[in-house]
């Protein structure tokens, strides 16, 4: 080519050059982009004409690519949004205590007459008057907060199979953890725990079974009348009745009346009546008392009680645990982006008049008219290499989710932790997903995304308590069938590139779903409809990153790493359904790409 400009030169000549590989033009007859699409003329991509390749879709890796993608994220929230709650309107903001705090009797679903049942099976053993419904009471549970908490790491392969098409796998790593700050109210309790009432079941027990070894001795002995005789018998076996029922209560945590109710103090006048009666004889039962009030170790002897059979309120921990598997594919369907560093204008070439006299013809040829250079405007100069203004890319993907553990129990679903947050529901789920991103000139960039969530049945074993009666009794629980509502979603990411590499922008999301379905299975209870309110859920969220990327730099050689960085924070700023969480969101993003083949 030098030479044909240096011979050319001479002669006065235009020497027209055409840059093309035959083999990737394929038959086209311009550059592919804006004009090709209007005139309807078979385009070629631009490294056929010997331009930088273009920019993939920042969501589909090239193929023989692969990217290594890490997304932690850090979600928490202390509140949700309201359904029609006695303390906030419909969507309103409320704090995640108002399902849990109030009178333990309240919160029982779904009654407490097992507990009733219970404590009232010894009570003629124990010389009290059954306790009628409005006598019993747990006391009251004042929480100030419930603080929520997930961790989640997904680790993530994206493989290129060909320039449309890419295979990705994420694993992710999920922590949760719930934390509980409350205050347990005794004065209203009417009941407190055997081992309360009976801190030394050993002396005490033993001082029983010391005084009736003694009046059996009496007895045997003969010194007694006949008249005593049946006495001491009678009261033997009304001492053993007594104790017996005392002891397993005690031993196994059962719950006793309080000194102060009229229970109480019935029960402690019939054990007066035998101690009296002991004495008659010249012997001594050891002494007794009830609590007046419960204490705080009673809370945990009721949630361990055979009737509630659950984990105490407290902080609770999910450790580091693989969540859900995602397997997907991904396909390219338009993509008009090319490199953002297109854009720059380098500096206009103006054409120079040759310095010096033309060289003259030789002889007998003649003499060469003047030829003058055109000289192009800057205008369209600008316009003949500049990318179109307006640029799209769309991508549609499909994804498949699953479990890798068992959906019953740690740490999915644990029927016995009112307070766990599962590090995953557990179910099967079918996504599909469209990407679509709008680059307008330069500076702005515009990515929208939706999906759509088809989750699948499953058998689980569950409580089944509505949402403002939480601790489901241990009698509650079932195999259902379950349909979780199936999901949309949406995201819209306006961006403003400040250079080349960095950006900034505001990050608007949106999800709904809809209401679950439960079958019962098998189970005493006679519906699983409690289980299916205020499960329909809707939350906006907005927030703000900054992003950080140097594939552009990086395909036209500027930059040795390519990679993606971003920091993004949102704040749920809407939503309702009850049980939605309201709350915070940070996430960063990483992508390295790497070439395979």
């Amino acid at each position: 080519m030098r030479r044909a400009l240096e011979y050319s030169q001479h002669f006065g000549l235009v020497v027209i050059q055409h840059a093309e590989d035959l083999d990737l033009g394929a038959g086209g007859v311009m550059h592919e982009g804006e004009f090709s699409t209007r005139t309807g003329l078979p385009g070629l991509p631009g490294a056929a004409e010997g331009q930088i390749p273009t920019v993939q879709d920042a969501r589909l890796p090239r193929g023989g690519e692969f990217w290594f993608e890490l997304t932690p994220s850090l979600g928490f929230w202390s509140s949700q949004f309201a359904l029609d709650s006695e303390l906030a309107a419909d969507g309103a903001k409320e704090p995640l205590t108002a399902d849990f705090t109030g009178p333990l009797i309240d919160r029982l679903y779904p009654n407490a007459l097992p507990f009733l049942t219970d404590i009232n099976s010894d009570a003629d053993a124990l010389g009290y008057d059954p306790l009628a419904p409005d006598d019993l009471s747990f006391g009251s549970l004042d929480y100030r907060e419930i603080a929520n908490r997930s961790v989640v790491l997904p680790l993530g392969l994206e493989i290129g199979i060909l320039d449309r098409l890419s295979l990705d796998v994420t694993v992710p790593l999920v922590q949760t953890r719930s934390e509980s700050f409350f205050g347990y109210d005794t004065t209203l309790a009417t009941v407190t725990a055997g081992m309360s009432a009976v801190p030394d079941p050993v002396a005490f027990f033993g001082g029983i079974e010391a005084a009736e070894t003694q009046l059996t001795e009496l007895i045997d002995g003969g010194t007694l009348t006949p008249e005593e005789t049946a006495q001491a018998l009678a009261l033997l076996a009304n001492t053993t009745t007594y104790s017996d029922a005392l002891e397993r209560r005690v031993m196994e945590n059962l719950f006793l009346p309080v000194g102060s109710t009229t229970a109480g103090m019935q029960m402690l006048g019939a054990y007066d009546v035998l101690a009296a009666e002991y004495t008659a004889f010249g012997l001594e039962l050891p002494a007794f008392e009830l609590p007046l009030g419960a204490t705080a170790s009673d809370l945990d002897a009721l949630f361990a009680s055979a009737q509630l059979d659950g984990d105490p309120p407290g902080t609770v921990s999910r450790g580091y645990s693989v969540g859900e598997l995602e397997v997907g594919l991904r396909f390219g369907l338009i993509n008009t982006f090319t490199p953002i560093t297109a854009f720059e204008e380098p500096p206009p070439t103006p054409l120079e008049p040759e310095e010096g006299p033309p060289t003259p013809p030789e002889e007998g040829q003649p003499e060469a008219e003047e030829r003058r250079p055109v000289e192009l405007s800057e205008t369209v100069r600008r316009l003949s290499r500049r990318p179109p203004n307006v640029q799209f890319r769309t991508t549609i993907g499909g994804k498949y989710r699953f479990p890798l553990g068992k959906v019953n129990g740690v740490p999915y679903l644990d029927p016995s932790n009112f307070l766990a947050i599962p590090i995953g529901d557990g179910t099967t789920d079918i996504e599909i997903s469209l990407f679509q991103d709008i680059r307008v000139g330069p500076r702005f960039l515009f990515l929208v995304s939706g999906y759509f969530g088809l989750q699948m049945e499953d058998e689980v074993d569950l409580r089944v308590n509505p949402p403002d009666q939480r601790f489901g009794l241990a009698s509650t629980l079932g195999t259902l069938q379950r349909k979780l509502g199936d999901y949309i979603a949406a995201r819209v990411a306006p961006q403003f590139n400040i250079n080349n590499a960095l950006s900034i922008g505001a990050e608007y999301s949106y999800w709904h779903k809809g209401n679950d379905e439960y079958q019962l299975l098998a189970g005493s209870v006679p519906t699983a409809e409690p289980l299916e309110v205020e499960t329909s859920q809707t939350r906006h969220m907005l927030g703000f990153g900054i992003f950080y990327r140097t594939q552009d730099l990086w395909e036209v050689g500027r930059t040795s790493l390519p990679v993606e960085v971003s920091l993004i924070y949102q704040t749920s700023i809407a939503g309702s359904g009850g049980q939605t969480p309201a709350g915070d969101r940070v996430s960063v993003y990483l992508r390295l790409p790497f070439k395979v083949f």
